[in-house]
């Protein structure tokens, strides 16, 4: 009877323990990265709502803190918060990250002014232009292969709109973006962003996934990111 009473209280300490550390929240670290992530958008954005609601149907709320790229990328390294998105998936943030399965998948292509007409096909297509760069954005390892070999003189600015900008003033000659995320921003700028800017149909640079990243270093990463990836299922997002 003994034996009993303490194989029993063996198990309901394991299943007390189980239940407290359980993930019930989880916070975030983003930015703004339009239509994909914003405070000012509806469900802060499509890919915010995919993840909003795939952790709720697991039963886990979501708290979204709002940075800077860079810094988001920091805080979730740091372990500061549960995780990060949306990122596309480089070796160098595989050693440091658990990924999810993909969130959202969007083509990056090269803007350029009509005025002057871009063809692309190959890297060599980009010797000796002026490519403009986003801070904290990834264009994959053979761009920034080429970048090291200064194949094309390269120019990194704050935001994607500052680079839309910096072209339709001719400082730059093109500029590697996302279509959703560029053409929302054209029509931002107005009509002579509009009538001025287009870009290369022919080809993308890319057509790149984008993930929720939890820090390895996180006791939990895996339990969040399974999780997420049940919730992804559950709401036919995969």
């Amino acid at each position: 009877m003994l034996k009993l009473r303490s194989t029993l209280l063996i198990l309901m300490m394991f299943t007390t323990a189980t239940a407290f550390s359980a993930v019930e929240k989880v916070t975030l670290s983003t930015g703004e990265w339009k239509p994909f992530v914003s405070q000012t958008l509806t469900g802060n954005g499509s890919a915010a709502k995919i993840v909003t609601d795939a952790f709720a149907a697991v039963g886990i709320g979501v708290e979204y803190k709002w940075y800077p790229w860079k810094r988001a990328y920091k805080i979730a390294l740091d372990g500061k918060s549960d995780g990060s998105f949306p990122w596309s998936k480089v070796a160098k943030r595989e050693k440091d990250f658990a990924y999810s399965n993909p969130i959202i998948i969007s083509k990056t292509v090269f803007y350029h002014l009509k005025s002057k007409p871009f063809t692309w096909s190959s890297y060599d297509d980009l010797k000796g232009k002026i490519v403009g760069g986003s801070l904290g954005y990834s264009y994959g390892t053979q761009f920034e292969a080429e970048v090291k070999k200064k194949l094309f003189k390269y120019q990194v600015a704050k935001t994607d709109i500052i680079n839309l900008k910096k072209l339709l003033k001719g400082r730059i000659d093109v500029f590697p973006c996302s279509i959703e995320v560029c053409d929302g921003l054209i029509k931002q700028l107005g009509s002579e962003a509009a009538d001025k800017l287009t870009y290369n149909k022919e080809k993308p640079l890319a057509e790149s996934s984008y993930y929720l990243i939890v820090a390895k270093k996180l006791k939990k990463h895996k339990e969040i990111i399974n999780k997420f990836n049940e919730g992804l299922k559950l709401i036919g997002k995969q």
